[in-house]
């Protein structure tokens, strides 16, 4: 349940936040040979979170908006340390919503709607691309233009790398259509410069350490950028629907590294359905075709395919217990031996 602060007669202060952990079996498969590890993770929602929203009346038709949050992060089994999320502060009126610092890409937040499993967070899932980062962009500017039609919706980012060459610099854009129960389809595109020593990598399935990453990280590298300033353009569609037994969700996204032949072609299908009143069943498909320009392997191609389902169970209106099943497996073309990383998780979630 969301607490709300008045700081003053025109002023408010949202305090909300997700507390997620789940034990987790970790199966993975590579040529060195086959592993297993438990561990405690918030699966379901990627990292625990604290955010601050707010907004200030300024007048008629306009108000000052922000966002501050708060994630846990750390790598690997380490003491989770806080990390700030997202932070901006903005303008919103008839103009439409302008807003400065660190948050989603555009693409982010039109394919990752539709996702009834979450597995955006998820490598390998849906792909790899920079606009599907599951981190914030930071130094951006968003401008989500005024919603002239009934159920359209246009935003547009421009981010900063900060380097005088332009190198991190980026654009994004996404247009959603919806009527906000039964249909929802969006497009997206994100252009991105790499900066230099810079790559674009499909997940390391079969990977769980720093040493095997780095030993088995050519064959998962789609393009090294030596000296930066090639620009990763990605476009993608996202659609679901809902038929009221189930829902049905659909994306495919595009991206390659220009003037190479370096590319990645994800699709993804899913389905959610309503079991009970408490219950609810999503299952989703991906699978993510990769060619390999730069490097020795050059023109080569590897293929990543992956499956989950969830369980989740309301046990009140913001307390969920579920059960998340899946694998991620990759194809060298290359290798002989299988990469394949399945993970099982048995969890509560708790929003407030």
């Amino acid at each position: 349940m969301f607490a709300s602060t008045s700081l003053s007669a025109f002023s408010e202060v949202t305090i909300s936040g997700t507390v997620d952990q789940a034990y987790e079996t970790v199966k993975l498969t590579n040529i060195t040979g086959q592993f297993k590890l438990n561990r405690i993770e918030p699966t379901l929602s990627n990292y625990n979170e604290l955010k601050f929203t707010g907004s200030e009346n300024l007048g008629p038709g306009l108000k000052a908006i922000f966002e501050v949050s708060f994630k846990d992060v750390g790598p690997d089994d380490t003491d989770k340390i806080a990390s700030n999320y997202t932070s901006f502060v903005g303008l919103d009126g008839s103009f439409g919503k302008l807003k400065i610092g660190q948050q989603w890409r555009p693409m982010f937040n039109a394919v990752a709607y539709v996702d009834p499993t979450q597995l955006v967070y998820v490598p390998g899932f849906v792909g790899t691309s920079a606009g599907l980062a599951t981190t914030p962009l930071s130094n951006s500017i968003t401008y989500n233009l005024p919603s002239i039609i009934p159920g359209v919706f246009v935003q547009y980012q421009k981010g900063y790398g900060e380097t005088s060459t332009g190198q991190g610099d980026s654009t994004g854009l996404n247009l959603v259509f919806t009527d906000g129960e039964k249909f929802f389809i969006a497009y997206a595109t994100n252009i991105e410069r790499m900066n230099s020593v810079g790559n674009f990598e499909g997940a390391a399935a079969g990977t769980s350490t720093i040493a095997q990453l780095g030993a088995l990280s050519p064959f998962f590298t789609i393009y090294d950028s030596t000296n930066g300033g090639e620009r990763r353009m990605a476009s993608g569609v996202a659609a679901s629907y809902n038929f009221g037994p189930f829902k049905l969700v659909y994306g495919n996204l595009s991206e390659k590294v220009e003037g190479t032949v370096a590319k990645q072609d994800t699709e993804v299908m899913g389905v959610k359905i309503p079991l009970t009143q408490s219950l609810d069943f999503g299952y989703i498909k991906t699978r993510s075709d990769n060619k390999r320009g730069s490097g020795a392997l050059t023109g080569t191609s590897f293929t990543q395919s992956g499956n989950r389902m969830l369980f989740t169970y309301g046990l009140s209106k913001r307390t969920t217990a579920y059960f998340a099943k899946g694998q991620v497996k990759y194809d060298g073309r290359i290798l002989g031996s299988e990469f394949k990383t399945s993970i099982d998780a048995l969890g509560i979630q708790h929003k407030f």
